[in-house]
C-alpha cells in the first residue's frame, strides 16, 4: 500500500523525485530488487551524489550477494 501513495504522490508533482529513495526502500524490503535498483538509478540521474541513495543501492546488493 505504501508505494501507491509514493505513486500518487509522484503522480500529483513528478518533480518529487526525492521519493524514489523511500519507494526503493519499500521495493527493497519486499524483495523487488530489480524495481529498487530501477528507482535508485533513475534518482541518481537527477541527483548523482545522493549518499542515501547508494547506502540503499549496497544494501541491495548485499542481500543479491552482490558484494
Amino acid at each position: 500500500e505504501a508505494i501507491n501513495y509514493f505513486r500518487k504522490a509522484l503522480e500529483i508533482n513528478p518533480n518529487l523525485t526525492e521519493l524514489y529513495i523511500p519507494m526503493a526502500e519499500c521495493n527493497r524490503r519486499i524483495k523487488r530488487f530489480d524495481l529498487a535498483l530501477k528507482l535508485l538509478k533513475q534518482y541518481l540521474n537527477f541527483q548523482s551524489m545522493h549518499h542515501g541513495a547508494y547506502g540503499v543501492m549496497g544494501l541491495i546488493y548485499f542481500e543479491i550477494n552482490e558484494v
